[in-house]
């Protein structure tokens, strides 16, 4: 019997989408490399924000690390790695794990956000701590049961391997509940920031009526209308990065479940491509989004590429 080869279906789809996912993972793990020297090393502060802002940059990582391994191996063999089982449940495994501990990183970073700058409110650090270690247990456990028990496979694209919804009744499952998750963290993302933003108007909106009968009322060297709706669509752009990563995967999910058919391979590349842009958009959120991460990054930074002055900030929003 002659040795099985695998030949792909769309080269120009997977070669396309693989190359994509390639230069996401080189990009975010520079950054979130930054982000992590930056949080780790260079903040005077070790609240649970910080350390979660470390969880969410290692997790992204981790990701980065093992789908540049990844690609690397299918590259080196032609693909034909792809034919073997512990291959695929393995890369897929990782691959579910780790996005799936990235995302829970954000939606309890910005829950904590919201929690604080919204509602004053400020939860013991040790309850965040218990949330994101439980968080790790169940994600572990639940995919290396989905591992052990050959859920994941070669998918549409034939970029890389996850769940099917298809295969079997644990699969079915498996695809559910991270339908369900990604749908519960992007409405916590969504609703936090969307929160954030509105106290952000609310506050800006106070400042402006107690100065307005100064007209040279400035925020830094900008004037503070003009500040109000730079941060405001700095909070929508966030918003909106997010929406990208995970709306295509919620839509296809949707769908083929609904539908009972499977996703085409142009579809899985736009979501496959979807979820490791979120190793960018994670770490644009951690740099970029605190305000003595941003100091931090502008003081290494040359000045000359600056465009952001520090010391734009409303004292009261310094969380953002």
């Amino acid at each position: 019997m002659s040795d099985q080869e695998f030949i792909l279906s769309n080269p120009s789809v997977t070669i396309a989408t693989e190359i994509t996912m390639f230069i996401i993972c080189i990009v975010g793990l520079f950054l979130n490399g930054l982000a992590v020297y930056i949080t780790l090393f260079r903040h005077r502060s070790k609240n649970a924000a910080i350390w979660l802002m470390i969880y969410i940059a290692v997790a992204d990582i981790l990701f980065s690390v093992q789908d540049i391994a990844a690609t690397i191996s299918k590259w080196a063999t032609s693909h034909q790695v792809m034919l073997n089982p512990w291959f695929c449940q393995s890369t897929g495994m990782f691959f579910t794990l780790l996005i799936m501990s990235s995302t829970d990183g954000v939606g309890l970073l910005s829950l904590l956000r919201a929690l604080s700058i919204v509602r004053n409110i400020e939860i013991r650090e040790v309850y965040w701590y218990i949330s994101i270690g439980v968080l790790i247990i169940f994600n572990s456990t639940l995919c290396i049961f989905a591992a052990l028990n050959q859920v994941m496979r070669v998918m549409e694209s034939e970029a890389y391997c996850q769940a099917s919804f298809r295969k079997n009744q644990i699969s079915r499952f498996f695809s559910g509940f991270m339908l369900t998750k990604y749908t519960i963290m992007l409405l916590i993302i969504l609703v936090s920031y969307f929160c954030i933003t509105i106290k952000f108007h609310q506050t800006a909106s106070k400042l402006n009526f107690k100065n307005n009968d100064d007209s040279s009322y400035y925020v830094g060297d900008k004037p503070a209308a003009a500040y109000q709706r730079w941060v405001i669509t700095r909070l929508l752009i966030l918003v909106f990065m997010y929406m990208i990563c995970f709306l295509p995967e919620l839509i296809v999910l949707i769908y083929t479940i609904s539908t009972n058919t499977q996703r085409s391979p142009v579809a899985d590349a736009v979501v496959s491509s979807g979820i490791a842009f979120m190793v960018i958009v994670n770490s644009v959120f951690l740099l970029f989004y605190n305000q003595e991460n941003r100091k931090i990054l502008f003081g290494i930074l040359p000045s000359w590429i600056l465009l952001y002055s520090p010391n734009l900030e409303i004292q009261e929003l310094n969380s953002l």
